[in-house]
């Protein structure tokens, strides 16, 4: 048998309900909810060896040109926010600079390295009277709360296991950045991939 609800929380739910419902009816109306400072990051082209496309007579790993974000691709490389992205940058399995070899594609969902930055955990309070615990950074301003890169491996097969391999030395490497309340976890290529 279900246990009847008082009145006062059915109540306190439907006041919750009712703000929740008007927030985010106006939460891009009022000036103090819309966020006006968007501002996109800078992008650069990779060569990216794919893990489940192979073309040719012998099948290979396709080589396709995709957009990053330059900024994860230097943090997860070591260069931090200076410093030019180059062919001695290996860690990500990208090639830099030099793309005639690669086949330009858009809308392809390469495999991708995750980095979430943990912060002191803070109770955040809702507009609708909730609150949650974040463990994670702000990304408030020019504040970075996540990075986000494609990865693969530059020579040799390319496998779950080699890419595995590669984002766990970038695990180690990364570690102390990413801090105890963050994470760090692999999205790989998706099959329905088409390379036109």
């Amino acid at each position: 048998m279900a246990r009847r609800l008082s009145s006062w929380i059915l109540e306190r739910r439907l006041e919750q309900t009712r703000a929740r419902e008007q927030y985010l009816t106006n939460k891009n109306k009022q000036d103090e909810t819309f966020n006006g400072n968007v501002e996109a990051r800078p992008l650069v082209r990779v060569g990216y060896r794919s893990l489940l496309q192979l073309i040719g007579a012998t099948p290979a790993p396709a080589m396709v040109a995709i957009q990053a974000s330059e900024s994860a691709c230097k943090w997860y490389e070591g260069l931090g926010t200076t410093g030019t992205l180059g062919a001695t940058h290996t860690k990500l399995g990208l090639t830099y600079g030099d793309l005639a070899d690669f086949l330009e594609v858009d809308k392809f969902d390469a495999s991708k390295i995750i980095s979430k930055l943990g912060g002191t955990p803070t109770a955040v309070r809702t507009a609708w009277g909730s609150r949650y615990i974040r463990y994670t950074k702000s990304g408030e301003g020019n504040a970075r709360a996540s990075y986000t890169a494609p990865i693969s491996v530059k020579t040799g097969a390319v496998t779950v296991s080699a890419i595995e391999s590669a984002a766990q030395a970038i695990a180690t490497a990364v570690a102390t950045d990413i801090g105890s309340n963050g994470s760090i976890y692999l999205e790989f290529e998706q099959s329905t991939n088409r390379i036109v």
